[in-house]
């Protein structure tokens, strides 16, 4: 998304360059008047596509970081998108507790004076 947005700053950059030598080429009725306007047309075109690149940059990051399965990036707003950064911090932490409870169960299972399989001999 950060190179969308240079190019676009580029393109902004370069279009209003060129409408000002457009002015200025029409005030002083200059030949390159009608040169200037096509290239100033470019560079509004350019400067449309370079703004939805921007957008769609946007809307893929937000897809990617949101999932396909919401209307919009900000659908965690009103509580149907993806949880918050402390809640999936407090499952995670549940995950853990949890994997670390049945490796304790497992390792008490097979402790000294048992077989392999976990049965007294």
């Amino acid at each position: 998304m950060r190179r969308a947005s240079v190019r676009a700053f580029l393109i902004l950059s370069f279009t209003v360059l060129s409408l000002m030598v457009t002015v200025l080429a029409a005030l002083t009725h200059a030949w390159f008047f009608l040169p200037a306007i096509a290239v100033s047309g470019a560079g509004v075109l350019g400067t449309v596509w370079g703004w939805l690149d921007i957008w769609v940059a946007h809307q893929i990051a937000a897809q990617r970081d949101w999932g396909s399965g919401t209307h919009t990036a900000w659908a965690n707003a009103a509580g149907t998108g993806r949880p918050s950064r402390r809640a999936r911090r407090a499952a995670q932490a549940r995950q853990t507790a949890l994997r670390e409870a049945r490796l304790r169960e497992r390792a008490g299972r097979s402790g000294p004076g048992r077989g392999a399989g976990g049965v007294a001999g």
